[in-house]
């Protein structure tokens, strides 16, 4: 017997049980094995009501466990579950990386604070007239990220329990944050005092960007009929930390981060895609094209990225997966190299990579950049054209060889800013 869910708002339709099934990772026939909550919330009339059983359920659940949970379900948070608004936009940025389903939508706060967020809510339900400045000082933005390994450890357990309760085990975004948790707990004697502030910051940042890729992906009937659900892209952050990598991402929100000695900040995002500081792009970036061709400063084999008539350009719309693949890459400042990244995962050539139908990809475009122009005439797909599963082979494929790169980048500890002007080449 399927679950007949109800919330404030009505029946779901058809369309958002499918959203539903997606991230809980349900086959066509297992709607009835959705999360024992919602048919908790289906009787619920209006957010009040919503938020009752949400704080009953976790209540219940928190007193079968060790250490008890601390989750504030804030009005957003429940209208959010209630209406199923996971995902704000799937590109966050720091003034709402807390909104829709968070790691830092869980940040346990004390009680005092909950009591003093509960009147400022009731005092802004009540009230007649609301300025601007009323509504602007009623907006709260994301809590700071955890600075060690205790409030960290703390933070990602909140989370899995709160993913558990409403996507089940077989949400693919909960199996990744468990995978880092569980890692990070049998490795606490060596990672307790050595992952510092900017380590958690960069790595509660990277369970953030994933879950709006993951809940910003939304399934239809035919996805659940054909078993294609929402993939998390946590595989490669989870792999740095298995192995002792320092984990860092590119657009970690500076809030977050100590002043940097070694001089400005990483290029945010916006900038990566062309909005530089100084209206400059960065010139070298070998690798291989679709076709095979490495760039290179003194032309040989494929011409200079940074030729004025057939410039550099960043990829701006990548396969989540690709892109996922390469953060942790773009984030130590290594140069893209395609044939480099292949022999350290142990493929030969590029053919290793395999024969997409109907079309030439070009290797460095999916990865992250090439040519205006692409040099081998190869195809620059746009993410829509990427099969999600070839996508996903792809990745398996290359991970081992970027996770070898990194891994002896750190060994040398070459500094970021010489790794930079060097990028160029073979």
């Amino acid at each position: 017997m399927c679950l007949a869910i109800a919330l404030a708002g009505g029946k779901y339709t058809d369309l958002q049980m499918a959203r539903l099934q997606g991230w809980c990772g349900l086959g066509p026939t297992e709607r009835n094995k959705l999360p024992p909550i919602w048919g908790k919330l289906q009787a619920a009339r209006d957010k009040d009501e919503t938020r009752a059983v949400l704080i009953k359920h976790f209540e219940r659940l928190s007193a079968t466990l060790e250490e008890p949970l601390n989750i504030y379900f804030a009005d957003r948070l429940v209208e959010d579950i209630a209406k199923l608004r996971f995902s704000p936009n799937r590109d966050p940025d720091y003034a709402s990386a807390h909104l829709g389903v968070s790691i830092l939508a869980v940040a346990p706060i004390s009680a005092a604070s909950q009591v003093r967020l509960d009147e400022e809510a009731a005092e802004t339900r009540n009230a007649t007239v609301l300025t601007l400045s009323d509504v602007r000082a009623a907006k709260k933005g994301p809590p700071a990220a955890p600075k060690a390994y205790d409030p960290g450890m703390r933070l990602l357990r909140q989370y899995k329990f709160f993913l558990t309760e409403l996507f089940g085990l077989k949400c693919d975004h909960l199996r990744e944050v468990n995978l880092i948790y569980l890692s990070l707990r049998s490795m606490q004697n060596r990672v307790q005092a050595a992952m510092g502030a900017d380590e958690w910051a960069h790595l509660t940042w990277a369970v953030v960007v994933d879950a709006r890729q993951f809940f910003g992906t939304f399934s239809d009937a035919e996805d659940i009929e054909a078993g294609v659900f929402p993939q998390s892209n946590l595989g490669t952050t989870r792999s740095m930390v298995q192995a002792h990598t320092v984990v860092r991402i590119r657009d970690t929100p500076t809030q977050w981060l100590p002043p940097s000695p070694r001089g400005p900040p990483a290029r945010s995002r916006a900038e990566e895609l062309g909005g530089t500081r100084s209206g400059t792009k960065r010139s070298g970036g070998g690798g291989a094209t679709g076709g095979g061709a490495e760039g290179s400063r003194n032309g040989k084999g494929g011409g200079k990225m940074d030729d004025a008539s057939n410039p550099a350009r960043k990829n701006p719309d990548r396969h989540p997966l690709l892109a996922e693949l390469m953060r942790p890459h773009e984030a130590a400042g290594l140069p893209l190299r395609v044939r480099e990244i292949c022999t350290a995962a142990g493929i030969d050539s590029l053919k290793g990579l395999g024969k997409w139908p109907n079309n030439k990809p070009c290797w460095r475009w999916l990865l992250g950049e090439c040519r205006e122009r692409c040099p081998q005439g190869s195809d620059h797909l746009r993410s829509a054209e990427v099969d999600a599963d070839r996508a996903k082979a792809l990745c398996a494929k290359l991970a081992p060889g970027i996770k070898k790169l990194i891994s002896a980048d750190v060994e040398r500890g070459t500094p970021p800013s010489k790794r930079q002007k060097t990028g160029g080449g073979k």
